[in-house]
């Protein structure tokens, strides 16, 4: 049930549940997370109470509760000519689902180390560990697989100690190709408590989830290696050299002799002959 509580809370983070469609869930989830604190029963208040219209109404407004003879209605507060609905206490019951609860016991689950904070409306700092040397950072955010690039690489400044950082959102992930590259070069690996945890034990694999980040930057510090090889390996051949020479030497003897004549003397281009004059020693 967690999963679809979460996918719900992505759509709306502030999203209360009736208590008929937890039990259109699973009753035994249901009282499991009741039993947790995962869910909390929310006071109604009688000012405001209203119930979801499911009729097939233009104005898709919720509909008023009234109480008639001891029993309890919902009615249409635009058309009189609608039969009220009876409503039973499952149908008026409504929970909040604990997000804050949710993260404290995966926190618990993978030692996690420092504490839950929130960093800003949209996301919190779950706490690190330490993976092969590195130090980990995990962030959660309702909303974040719709973040683009500079918001989600924002969060290093608040994560300065963290090498690499996992942010989770609820179920979505990001796609864009080139975000998801942006993101590996930061070190910052995007995806979700729905692909990733154990929903029994809330439990997640690091070694999958950072397998991909720590292999391209291993690719990329090897691409700068090799790349700084090759710049220290461009070293003119000697015969090169010499021969330029010669054809510096030539060509100060031989002044009326054109690039293309020399060139066809020592078997190269008009070009090479003509940058071997200009830098005999390159």
């Amino acid at each position: 049930m967690i999963a679809w509580l979460l996918k719900e809370l992505e759509k709306n983070p502030t999203t209360i549940f009736y208590k008929r469609d937890l039990l259109r869930q699973s009753k035994k989830h249901f009282e499991e997370l009741q039993l947790r604190k995962f869910l909390t029963y929310v006071q109604p208040d009688p000012n405001r109470e209203t119930y979801p219209c499911s009729l097939p109404c233009e104005n898709a407004c919720p509909m008023d509760i009234v109480e008639i003879e001891g029993k309890q209605y919902a009615i249409c507060p635009h058309d009189n000519e609608i039969d009220p609905i009876p409503l039973d206490e499952n149908a008026l019951e409504r929970y909040e689902f604990s997000i804050e609860r949710l993260l404290e016991h995966i926190r618990a689950a993978n030692g996690f180390d420092g504490t839950l904070q929130r960093i800003d409306q949209d996301f919190f700092y779950l706490g690190h560990t330490t993976y092969n040397g590195s130090r980990v950072g995990f962030v959660f955010g309702f909303t974040c697989a719709h973040k683009g690039v500079l918001e989600l690489t924002g969060l290093k400044r608040f994560c300065t100690d963290d090498d690499y950082l996992v942010v989770f959102s609820p179920v979505s992930v990001i796609e864009d190709v080139f975000i998801r590259r942006e993101l590996g070069r930061e070190r910052i690996v995007q995806t979700s408590f729905d692909l990733s945890l154990n929903f029994q034990t809330y439990q997640f694999s690091l070694e999958k989830l950072l397998s991909g980040a720590i292999a391209q930057k291993a690719t990329e510090t090897g691409q700068k290696n090799n790349t700084g090889r090759r710049k220290r390996g461009r070293r003119k051949d000697p015969k090169i050299k010499t021969r330029n020479r010669q054809i510096a030497e030539f060509k100060a003897n031989n002044p009326g002799k054109t690039y293309k004549e020399i060139g066809q003397k020592f078997n190269v281009s008009a070009e090479v002959v003509r940058k071997a004059c200009n830098n005999p020693d390159n």
